[in-house]
């Protein structure tokens, strides 16, 4: 194979590489905002590696083509991916400096939809340091908190507390269930199912809120999870005229 056709395999394959790169920005920024769940680092960091070396790797080659066209064209594409590559590197040291994270700590044995109240003048005080914060969800499954919904990028982290205080981890989080056999059989595996957060309208004043469901595929399945937001706050409103002043003099 001649060394002009190799540096434009090498040119195309760092593009490719460069445009993959993207559409997995896009996809992880997606499920961190949207759902706020888990996001594993391993792929965009497999593919950022691999773009990093073959850019460089196209810089050495480039240099050494006979032809000045060639050799010009070859430093550019080179050079110009391996500065995206480095963009993104920056990108991704900011952007996991500066996620939210966010503990939901959920009673034992616990099921069904739980709900986050935000901006609610009567609610708790909310638990906040630095960019980590944590939600003690009641027994009713719905937490009313003084503090504003963030709508910053944030990684979730969910827990059951247990009868003494200590807190296990849940792991599985589902994005989708679908009523297949196997899911409707499963009374045993414990996993969160995002349900997205939003601000409900048609009330007195705008509520913001986030809504997950925490229990098994088969409890989910079954329909056994549904809770009325709009039901429970006619029951328990919102001080409209004090939200959004909580903590001021």
């Amino acid at each position: 194979m001649s060394s002009g056709r190799s540096l434009w395999i090498l040119c195309a394959t760092n593009i490719v590489i460069v445009a993959l790169m993207i559409l997995i920005m896009k996809a992880m920024f997606f499920a961190l905002g949207a759902f706020g769940g888990s996001v594993s680092i391993m792929p965009p960091l497999l593919v950022l590696t691999l773009g990093v070396a073959l850019s460089i790797v196209g810089l050495q080659f480039a240099e050494r083509q006979p032809s000045a066209p060639r050799r010009r064209a070859g430093l550019i594409v080179s050079s110009v991916t391996l500065s995206l590559h480095s963009v993104v590197i920056l990108g991704f040291a900011v952007l996991f400096a500066t996620t939210r994270q966010q503990t939901f700590v959920i009673p034992e044995n616990y099921q069904g939809e739980v709900y986050v109240i935000h901006n609610v003048p009567d609610g708790v005080p909310e638990q906040e340091i630095l960019w980590y914060v944590t939600y003690e969800i009641p027994p009713d499954g719905i937490l009313r908190t003084q503090g504003p919904r963030s709508h910053r990028v944030s990684k979730s982290i969910y827990c059951y507390r247990r009868s003494d205080g200590s807190l296990e981890k849940i792991r599985n989080v589902w994005l989708v269930l679908s009523p297949t056999a196997v899911n409707l059989a499963d009374v045993a595996e414990v996993g969160i199912h995002p349900l997205g957060s939003g601000t409900l309208l048609g009330l007195k004043c705008p509520v913001e809120y986030q809504r997950f469901y925490v229990g098994t595929k088969a409890y989910f399945l079954s329909g056994n999870r549904s809770k009325s937001l709009s039901q429970y706050l006619m029951q328990h409103p919102v001080n409209c005229e004090t939200q959004g002043r909580v903590g001021q003099p």
